[in-house]
Formats: C-alpha cells, sequence, structure tokens
C-alpha cells in the first residue's frame, strides 16, 4: 500500500510565526522606500514591487495579531487580564516614541497642546486624516472588541464557527457599503484601516486549526496558488471593485503566508524527525501564539531564519520608530528617496529599536522579579 500523501500543516504558520514577522517589518519597510522613489521618480522596479507586494507585510501582521489574541485569550480568558497583558506589551512602545515625535512636529509646525493630545492618541486619524502611526491605533482597536469577537466565533463544531465567520464578513462589508455611502471623505482616508478587519478575524477563525497542526491537501494548496494568481488579475483588470480588492487581500495575504513558511520548512527535505515543538518566548511584536501541538518538523535555524526572527523580535519597536522618522526626514525635505539616506534612517531606527526593546525588556524583568 502506497503511504498517504503528506498534506501541509497549518501549524507552520505558529511555526515560522517569528520569521513571518521579521519578514513583514523588512516588507513594510521596503515598501515605504518604493512610495518614496514614487514620489520622486517612478522606477520600473519599485512600481512593480508596489504592484505585486505592496503593503502586504501590514496584511501579515494582522493576521498573526489574530492568531496571537486567539492563543491569549483562550489561556486566560479574562477580560480585564487580557487588557493588561496587551497594554503592557505595546504601550511602553508606542507612548514614548509617538510623544517625542508629536512634540517635535508640534514644535516645527507650531501647533499647540490640543494638536498634541490629538495626534496621541489617534483623534485626528478621523478629524484629519493623520495616518502616520495609524497601526497602532488599529491594533489597539482590536484589543478592545476581541472579547467580543472571541466569544462570537467560539463555537464547538468547524460548521458553525465558518457560519459565524461569515455572519461577521457580511457585517463587516454592509457597514463599509452604508459608511461609504455615509460619510465618503471619512471612508477613504479611513480605508486603509477597514480593508485589514477580514484577514483578522480570518486569524481569529484559523488559529484553533493553527494550534491543532490541521493538514491541508497538496492539490488544495496549488489550488490556492491558482487563486493568487486569478485575484492578482482581477485587481489589475478591475481596479475600483473595492469589494473584490479587500477580500482578495485577505487570499493574498494567506498564500504568500504559507508559501514562504514553504520555503522556510523545506518539506521536500529529507530529514529524521523532530521532537514536539517546545513553547517559545514572546515575540516582541505582537501577543505570542503557542506553538502548534503537533511534531515539528523544521530544518535547524540557519542563518536566514536567525535573521528573520532577530527582526521580527524587534518589529514593533522598528515599525513605530522607522515611521516617526521617516515622517520627520519627509516633513525636513531631505532626499529620503536616495538610497544612502534610506539607508540612514533604517540603520538609526534599527539601533534606536534595539536599545528600547532591550530597555522594555529589562523593565519587565524586574517587575516580575
Amino acid at each position: 500500500m502506497s503511504p498517504k500523501p503528506r498534506g501541509i500543516s497549518l501549524g507552520l504558520f505558529s511555526q515560522y510565526r517569528d520569521e513571518l514577522f521579521g519578514l513583514s517589518i523588512l516588507s513594510i519597510v521596503l515598501y515605504h522606500y518604493c512610495l518614496n522613489v514614487r514620489a520622486h521618480a517612478p522606477a520600473a522596479l519599485t512600481e512593480g514591487y508596489l504592484a505585486w507586494i505592496g503593503a502586504v507585510g501590514v496584511e501579515v501582521f494582522v493576521f498573526l495579531s489574530g492568531m496571537g489574541l486567539w492563543y491569549s485569550f483562550s489561556r486566560q480568558p479574562d477580560a480585564g487580564a487580557f487588557y493588561r497583558r496587551r497594554l503592557s506589551r505595546i504601550l511602553p512602545v508606542y507612548l514614548p516614541v509617538a510623544a517625542v515625535f508629536w512634540a517635535v512636529r508640534g514644535i516645527l509646525e507650531g501647533t499647540g497642546f490640543l494638536r498634541f493630545l490629538g495626534n496621541l492618541t489617534f483623534v485626528t486619524f478621523f478629524t484629519r486624516g493623520v495616518h502616520t502611526i495609524w497601526y497602532v491605533g488599529f491594533i489597539l482597536l482590536l484589543y478592545l472588541l476581541y472579547p467580543l469577537i472571541h466569544k462570537f466565533l467560539d463555537r464547538p463544531s468547524v460548521p458553525s464557527r465558518a457560519i459565524h465567520l461569515l455572519i461577521l464578513y457580511a457585517a463587516f462589508a454592509g457597514i463599509m457599503v452604508v459608511y461609504r455611502h455615509v460619510a465618503p471623505a471619512h471612508y477613504d482616508r479611513e480605508l486603509m484601516v477597514w480593508i485589514r478587519i477580514p484577514i483578522f478575524l480570518t486569524g481569529c477563525f484559523l488559529a484553533p486549526f493553527i494550534k491543532e497542526g490541521a493538514e491541508l491537501p497538496a492539490k488544495a494548496v496549488f489550488g490556492v496558488m491558482g487563486a493568487l494568481l486569478a485575484g492578482k488579475a482581477v485587481t489589475v483588470f478591475l481596479p475600483r471593485a473595492e469589494g473584490i480588492q479587500v477580500f482578495y487581500n485577505t487570499l493574498y495575504a494567506l498564500a504568500l503566508m504559507l508559501l514562504v513558511c514553504l520555503l522556510l520548512d523545506r518539506p521536500w527535505k529529507a530529514r529524521p524527525a523532530a521532537e514536539p515543538a517546545a513553547a517559545t518566548a514572546e515575540p516582541a511584536a505582537e501577543p505570542a501564539a503557542e506553538p502548534s501541538t503537533v511534531a515539528s518538523s523544521s530544518a535547524p535555524a540557519g542563518p536566514l531564519r536567525r535573521c528573520l526572527q532577530f527582526f521580527g523580535s524587534v518589529s514593533l519597536e522598528l515599525y513605530v520608530i522607522h515611521v516617526c522618522l521617516r515622517n520627520l526626514v519627509n516633513y525636513k525635505g531631505w532626499p529620503i528617496w536616495n538610497p544612502g539616506v534610506y539607508a540612514a534612517v533604517i540603520l538609526v531606527s534599527l539601533g534606536l529599536s534595539i536599545g528600547l526593546h532591550k530597555l522594555n525588556e529589562r523593565v519587565l524583568t524586574d517587575r516580575k522579579g
């Protein structure tokens, strides 16, 4: 009897979570550079990156956040403790960096304290379309809503969970249609937030299957890759089909993540079976996702994986510091499209990120001690 074909484990999303975070922040940094080049003098290489990769790194962040929140809340389903854990992770990174940044911008622009508070608390995102550190505000909103989402999706059977996910998808689509009709100006400038809701809900939905290491047939994986190409064609030929675009982004990000995991895992390489994965320390970017309970077959971490894991460990710090520093350089009119100038921005951002990460780790260690 021929052996049963090996499927593709969803546990790979958890197994290579740190690497995915690292690749995501690197892709976001490169995306911002491509935007800088486009504003100065569009080039074929950067336009190709914007067309095929773009800001998909944000989708990866949001998906992994949904997955991590499910693990965190399932482990300790107390809303108060959940909020304390999440806020203690993100606010010590966000508040000092954002406070310094908005204070400097306020001095340069001559704005007052009320504008400073509005920027710091994301009020100006809705009133003035200030997008600089929008992702942190979005994640805080998801933290606030997550206990309700968890309760709605926590069903005893897979069909029931799937039906409730579809209800959330439909509710989201309906709210967006109404919102666009009622407040088109707000809809346009806030779209970067709302289009990420489906990928977050998908991460929440798939988290228990990821933990269990549920397997997908290889043919289904190839089907997803085919849908990826078809979806890209839809966005090319129907660029105004926003409803299709939003849900396509979810599929596209999932397919790219799975492809990256397969390349890191190298399932075609013969190697001895490993022991079940042990619990890993909580990465810096988001709430920790427990490893899959199935046996891990990952290859030993080489230089590439260690590099991605390093960037994943400081991804939140690097995101916040990078976007603030990039904004200041742009505001001063320095040629940030120049590779040397942008490299300097990245190096300074990385150095500050490492320092802030180590400082927060020390503070957390002292508190536990």
